[in-house]
């Protein structure tokens, strides 16, 4: 049940050798003991005063006596001690483990939602990319040619002039090392401000790269390629929402 915290009894517990002989008032301190200490989180540990005051100084003097060698209780500096209560109950420490692997594993949630939303997201823009690239239009040339490009790449290597002083009709493969300008990135944070710039340029690259397609003016191509991916994508033109504020992790239900 959430909110709850519970302690190990054994069921055997009240035939043990050095239980069955206790009274009634220390039984049931033994037990109320285990309870507070799970529930403070004390480990064991009884302040003196608190056994004064819940169970009386007598009944500690007949736990810390009920055994020779392992008695329910040891008195130690500042009060008592439930003995091998770390070996049976679940500790600080314990329940601090458990919290930091909890933490981990929620944050671990958060960034596979976010990273598989953004994978489907690019999926959906690559593939409308792709289909409007590898569109190819025929046409008529003279007996011996016949010449085919798509209708994008005609518009991307013959309408734009190089943004780096080329000439137009000047045709190159995309360097590997190719990042847009200032001015290219503020366009297209303006036309898609939820597309993460650098992941569509990885694979703006990475795409011309294996298709080994040339083109004059690769500014003009990038703009070209976010036209599309909006087209294919509408969400992209909105505005990210700010990240949501990360709330602490209830306390552990053990």
């Amino acid at each position: 049940m959430g909110g709850q915290l519970w302690a190990k009894i054994a069921l055997n517990l009240a035939d043990n050798p050095k239980v069955i002989g206790l009274s009634d008032a220390a039984f049931r301190a033994f037990i109320e003991a285990i309870l507070y200490s799970r529930q403070h989180l004390t480990d064991g540990f009884l302040d003196r005063r608190v056994v004064a005051k819940r169970w009386g100084l007598d009944v500690a003097a007949e736990l810390t006596s009920n055994d020779p060698v392992n008695s329910s209780w040891v008195e130690v500096e500042g009060g008592f001690e439930i003995h091998h209560f770390c070996e049976y109950q679940t500790t600080s420490d314990d329940i601090s483990e458990m919290k930091e692997k909890k933490s981990r594993a929620g944050k671990a949630s958060v960034e596979a939602r976010k990273q598989r939303k953004l994978n489907e997201q690019s999926t959906q823009v690559e593939q409308a990319v792709e289909q409007v690239l590898n569109t190819e239009v025929t046409q008529a040339q003279p007996e011996t040619e016949t010449e085919t490009e798509t209708e994008t790449e005609s518009y991307l290597a013959n309408t734009h002039i190089p943004p780096n002083g080329g000439s137009p009709g000047r045709k190159t493969k995309l360097d590997p090392n190719w990042q847009p300008d200032e001015a290219l990135r503020s366009w297209t944070h303006g036309l898609a401000p939820a597309l993460d710039i650098d992941f569509e340029r990885g694979k703006f690259v990475d795409w011309f790269a294996q298709t080994g397609k040339t083109y004059g003016d690769w500014g003009a191509t990038w703009r070209n390629w976010i036209r599309r991916a909006v087209e294919a994508n509408p969400t992209l033109k909105a505005a990210p929402p700010p990240p949501k504020k990360q709330f602490g992790i209830e306390p552990e239900d053990v």
